[in-house]
């Protein structure tokens, strides 16, 4: 998913980071984090969250994890408006 994150139009950037398990502080390989930053709120919603290979990926994600949580997103910029 990153390498293909990467090229998308709007992607500031977008990286994978393994997160730490809270009992050891040592990397929990078991849960992923995905950071990433768009341009724009709307290319990142509808361009990049419709994009076919994250829908095919969500589709697919139940088979192999339990759960899957989008948390986090923050607007810096409250600009709705496409900038193309």
């Amino acid at each position: 998913m990153v390498p293909l994150t990467h090229i998308e139009p709007g992607c500031v950037n977008y990286e994978m980071h393994v997160n730490l398990d809270m009992d050891t502080m040592g990397r929990n390989l078991r849960e992923i984090m995905f950071y990433e930053n768009w341009y724009d709120f709307k290319v990142w919603k509808y361009d990049h969250m419709g994009a076919n290979y994250l829908v095919r990926w969500f589709d697919m994600a139940p088979q192999v994890t339990s759960a899957i949580e989008l948390t986090g997103w923050k607007k810096i910029d409250f600009k709705e408006t496409p900038s193309r």
